[in-house]
């Protein structure tokens, strides 16, 4: 049900953003504040508009998908009163320019990823590290979305930056992509990895015995392709709509790290709402979480279903050797804690208790 849910949401939302696409040369300023007052509707009665900004990009990524599932949830939920409009990434500015909106209130609402946080919440990215979380994308979701110390800690710091937490959720375990299978520790010995530029994990491959390379994700593709780099890490969904598939045999199946994103509201907005709205927007970020679980599942499940029947070979990691690659990434934690600084061990530890 939720799938043919997902699918129909698809459709119907590629219909619309192909009328929009006729006028995409009338913004000519992608970075600029979207021009709406807050209000419409006449004599039957005011419609409250919030504006959404997602670093989704369309129908390539979760984000798209949960960014939508913001605006269903608030308009069903408000009976119409609230309209929900859903900027994605480029259409006012990249994910750093989002927050920023969001921060000074051009923005009230954002879908980011939590690695568009590094530089604005260090300590967030706690959460490149490891084998750190559970494995299961349903417990993560539940635990991130406790009230547990690690996630307190967290929060606040997401708050100190004028940005109020109103859910976590993930988009899913990485694959581990290359020219050959990477399910043992002795196969990643002097792999060219693509990584972000991020120390903490550049770290934690280089345990594994991987030649970190720093490389644009809009390069990915061609330096696969060329064997400038030979394996990368990327979710399902990520790795099959960009065609990472296309240019290397193997996928690697390891649980290992994972991709976290935040549903947040820039703090002079919601300190704005009445109560009824905050209890509202409460409602919807917690059915969020839930839903999200669902809808990434599937999105993800799908392409796996595409990528082998392209004909790719599909990898697992034993347990033994699991063991193995979750002592060499927690030896690459204190990565982590010296290049953050700060609270980053208090952070790490209240996590690491948190899911014992």
């Amino acid at each position: 049900m939720m799938k043919k849910k997902i699918l129909a949401l698809a459709l119907a939302l590629s219909m619309a953003l192909s009328l929009a696409a006729c006028g995409g040369s009338s913004n000519p300023d992608s970075s600029a504040a979207p021009d709406t007052s807050g209000k419409t509707g006449g004599a039957a009665g005011e419609t409250t508009v919030w504006k959404l900004a997602s670093d989704g990009i369309v129908e390539s990524s979760a984000a798209y998908y949960v960014a939508m599932e913001v605006k269903r949830l608030v308009e069903e939920k408000s009976n119409g009163t609230i309209q929900v409009d859903v900027y994605n990434q480029g259409e006012i500015g990249d994910s750093i320019q989002q927050i920023e909106m969001t921060q000074t209130g051009s923005v009230d609402l954002l879908v980011s990823a939590i690695g568009n946080f590094g530089g604005i919440v260090p300590e967030s990215q706690v959460f490149s590290l490891h084998f750190l979380l559970t494995g299961d994308d349903g417990k993560d979701v539940a635990f991130l979305n406790s009230d547990n110390e690690g996630m307190r800690i967290l929060n606040q710091k997401f708050e100190d930056k004028g940005l109020h937490m109103l859910s976590w959720w993930s988009e899913g375990y990485n694959l581990w992509t290359g020219n050959k299978a990477l399910n043992t520790v002795d196969s990643w010995k002097g792999v060219k990895m693509r990584t972000m530029a991020s120390p903490i994990i550049m770290a934690v491959f280089d345990a594994y015995g991987a030649n970190s390379t720093v490389i644009a994700y809009s390069e990915l593709y061609s330096a696969s392709q060329l064997h400038t780099v030979e394996a990368q890490c990327n979710s399902p969904m990520i790795v099959y709509g960009s065609n990472f598939y296309e240019v290397q045999d193997a996928m690697t199946e390891a649980n290992a790290d994972v991709n976290l994103s935040t549903f947040t509201a820039g703090i002079s907005f919601y300190n704005g709402l009445n109560d009824e709205q905050k209890t509202l927007l409460k409602e919807v970020a917690d059915e969020l979480a839930a839903n999200s679980v669902t809808i990434v599942g599937e999105l993800n499940s799908d392409s796996m279903e595409k990528i082998a029947a392209a004909g790719k070979e599909i990898f697992t990691i034993g347990d033994a050797e699991r063991e193995k690659f979750k002592t060499l990434a927690e030896g690459a934690y204190d990565a982590y804690v010296s290049e953050v600084g700060g609270d980053a061990q208090s952070v790490l530890d209240a996590v690491m208790e948190g899911l014992k």
